[in-house]
């Protein structure tokens, strides 16, 4: 009965797990080096750049500062 109640209370979450473990098989259904650990640091290391940037960009809108010119420091 947890177990169910767990999974009504977080359900939005769950879906997301989901989402991605289907993405995952999808990938590397379609070629098997997806899942390869080179290619997983890689995407690992470019969505760091991203990572990095959000957490600035909620840190600076937090403390009152609007400032969401954050997409066009990054395309330089």
């Amino acid at each position: 009965m947890k177990l169910r109640t767990l999974f009504k209370h977080n359900e939005r979450e769950f879906s997301l797990v989901i989402a991605l473990l289907l993405m995952t098989a999808i990938f590397t259904f379609i070629n098997p080096i997806y899942i390869k650990l080179d290619n997983l640091r890689d995407i690992v290391d470019n969505a760091a750049i991203y990572g990095l940037m959000a957490l600035g960009t909620t840190f600076v809108i937090i403390s009152g500062g609007i400032n969401l010119s954050i997409g066009s420091a990054l395309a330089l």
